[in-house]
């Protein structure tokens, strides 16, 4: 707890969202300030940098687990124009939903998403992308990727030997 505001941690959730305990989530709910910092103790600074984003990567997960990618694109949008940034965990989940409905256009304005808000993204993030491009069956963007890492980690190696392999 920082200065009397609670924290939540709510990653270890995130891996375990099924369809059914997250359909109440409206797309707005925390897009907008739920906290008047002018009528509490609280600053901005102290209200948001805890949970921004929580609740929207949240019910982004939720989207992908739905197969809604185009809501997600969406709600995208919306994040940015409220100037909420996107996990990388949850870029991961949407990839993992374009790859499992080979959806290449979808993947590929993820991908671009990631190239624009990440300068280094996660080596996990980097084999995601690798892997959806691999799954929708875009060979050549996958292996124009993974020689492209400035480093190669033994799970970069494993997500294109698996690819190989299939």
């Amino acid at each position: 707890m920082a200065a009397g505001v609670p924290l939540l941690n709510l990653n270890p959730i995130c891996d375990k969202i099924s369809a059914t305990n997250c359909y109440q989530i409206p797309s707005w709910v925390s897009l907008k300030p739920s906290v008047d910092p002018l009528q509490h103790q609280y600053s901005p600074a102290q209200i948001q940098p805890a949970n921004a984003g929580k609740l929207e990567s949240i019910h982004l997960i939720w989207l992908s687990k739905q197969g809604k990618l185009n809501e997600a694109h969406q709600f995208l949008k919306e994040m940015d124009s409220a100037g909420v940034s996107v996990a990388p965990k949850t870029y991961q989940h949407l990839l993992r939903t374009c790859a499992k409905l080979k959806s290449l256009s979808d993947g590929k304005l993820f991908h671009n998403r990631i190239q624009r808000n990440f300068d280094n993204p996660p080596g996990f993030l980097q084999n995601s992308v690798i892997e959806m491009y691999f799954e929708c069956g875009n060979i050549w963007d996958a292996q124009k990727l993974f020689d492209e890492l400035p480093e190669k980690s033994p799970g970069s190696w494993e997500t294109v030997i698996s690819a190989y392999a299939d």
